[in-house]
């Protein structure tokens, strides 16, 4: 045998190249500006492929929690946990083109402060070797969660402070109140009395209000 003959075919893929990368830098940005990072998850084999900004979300160094979710799952806060496992069972029973949607809480061994993430995602087959997966972005809502929590608590202690406020106000007008009581006793004319009593019943009707 003795090679005849090569043939070959051309084809110009420069658009789809150039739809790939714009595609990639569009998805880059997307993940730059909202803090997301997009993953892909098979749970019959627990392969889970992701961005590095979602090891960094779980407290994870590059390459420290391998290629199965289950470190990420052994970090997220044991109540939370089984709310997310029956969501991704639920969006896998649906099929393709089932969303999936759910929020949990994860604690990081060596920080104090819970981190608060939010996944939204779709079941699809993945086009290069058609097997159904979770597809979807993590959303980091920490940082805005955090300071919810302390406009929480500012917003209870100003109310607090209004109510303590209130409370010695009216406490301070009724000591006001009382001590209008002695001259208008003492008096015998009868509009100075009158006109103390008067100052007196305001002073209380501002004390009530106050309460």
């Amino acid at each position: 045998d003795r090679l005849v003959a090569i043939v070959q075919q051309s084809e110009d893929i420069t658009v789809q190249i150039r739809q790939r990368r714009l595609m990639e830098t569009v998805r880059q940005s997307a993940e730059a500006v909202s803090g997301m990072s997009f993953f892909s998850y098979d749970p019959a084999t627990d392969r889970f492929t992701r961005g590095g900004e979602i090891d960094a979300m779980f407290g994870f160094e590059p390459d420290e929690a391998g290629p199965m979710a289950a470190p990420f799952f052994a970090r997220i806060v044991p109540e939370d946990l089984p709310a997310v496992h029956q969501e991704v069972e639920r969006a896998f029973a649906s099929g393709a083109g089932t969303s999936a949607s759910y929020d949990y809480r994860v604690a990081i061994p060596y920080d104090p402060r819970l981190r608060y993430i939010r996944v939204r995602a779709g079941v699809e087959r993945d086009p290069k070797d058609g097997i159904l997966k979770l597809f979807g972005a993590f959303i980091d809502l920490t940082d805005l969660e955090h300071s919810r929590q302390q406009l929480r608590e500012l917003s209870e202690r100003n109310a607090a402070l209004v109510v303590e406020s209130n409370h010695r106000i009216k406490n301070s007008l009724a000591i006001a109140s009382a001590m209008l009581s002695y001259p208008m006793q003492a008096s015998d004319d009868p509009v100075v009395r009158q006109t103390l009593a008067a100052a007196s019943t305001r002073i209380m009707a501002i004390a009530d209000v106050h309460g």
